[in-house]
């Protein structure tokens, strides 16, 4: 009677194994159909091999690279490295000069493109923020609610850029995970929902941000160090002096009278919602 038990609580044992061997098969098949796993495992990069590419910083003028824009354009290729899911990658300066690039296997002509793109420091007006989580389907507005806009933009602040497609982009991005902030190569022409990352200091948020109000090509050079004249400003230096300068104190005036939300300009540095924030959109 007690060797019957025994067998029984063996059989029983059996049962269970086959069957949680029967589920993970099931799930790493679904991987594999899908494309998200393979049947054999994946090495890292030290012994599956991989691509190396060795990139060379450029920047406009008889200027060099010097160690903080190379250590710069680290971080942005390891943040587009590490959205576009690949693991393992290095990233590492060579020579004080280039940037060297190592991934295993051998990476998507998507992938080369993503890191070899130019990064643009453009400068666009923070439209509206929000919180970094995706708003969850059933909490999202419904569409007899979404933005409609009678009147086509005045400026790249105006709040008429944001469309019920707009707007259902911004509900619907994820900021908190940084790999759905994937996105192609932005038009400057058009408004832009994105994602600045969280820091050790900082987290997440989630912007609309207007159509580029000024690229980084017209700027020379920038300072916070204040211009008494008729109450403190900030002086402006770029290139065709005269017409760049205009445009300047144009967008000073018109984001001094802003709502607090529409004040702002994406481009360097982090203050929400009246201080600028920062935009890559290489």
């Amino acid at each position: 009677m007690a060797r019957t038990g025994h067998k029984n609580a063996a059989r029983r044992v059996l049962i269970w194994l086959v069957a949680i061997f029967a589920v993970l098969t099931a799930v790493l098949g679904g991987g594999v159909i899908t494309g998200h796993a393979s049947w054999a495992p994946k090495l890292a990069l030290d012994l599956e091999g991989g691509t190396q590419m060795i990139l060379a910083p450029k920047v406009e003028g008889s200027t060099g690279i010097n160690e903080e824009q190379l250590n710069q354009a680290v971080a942005i290729i390891r943040q587009r490295v590490d959205s576009s899911g690949v693991a393992e990658a290095e990233i590492t300066t060579q020579s004080g000069r280039n940037v060297v690039v190592s991934l295993p296997g051998t990476p998507s002509s998507e992938t080369r493109a993503l890191i070899q793109a130019s990064a643009d420091m453009n400068f666009r007006p923070v439209i509206t923020t929000g919180d970094p989580a995706a708003v969850p389907v059933a909490s999202r507005t419904p569409d007899a609610s979404l933005p409609k806009p009678t009147a086509a933009p005045t400026n790249a602040s105006d709040s008429n850029w944001v469309t019920a497609d707009v707007y259902k982009a911004f509900e619907a991005l994820d900021c908190v995970n940084p790999a759905q902030d994937k996105q192609p190569r932005s038009d400057p022409a058009k408004p832009l929902v994105t994602c600045e990352p969280a820091t050790a200091k900082t987290p997440a948020v989630k912007y609309i941000l207007g159509p580029v109000e000024v690229k980084g090509q017209d700027i020379v050079s920038s300072s916070f160090d204040p211009v008494q004249r008729a109450g403190l400003g900030h002086q402006c230096v770029g290139r065709d002096h005269h017409v760049r300068c205009q445009r300047h104190q144009d967008l000073q005036g018109r984001y001094a009278e802003a709502q607090p939300v529409l004040r702002g300009i994406a481009g360097a540095g982090r203050q929400r919602p009246q201080g600028p924030v920062r935009h890559r959109p290489g």
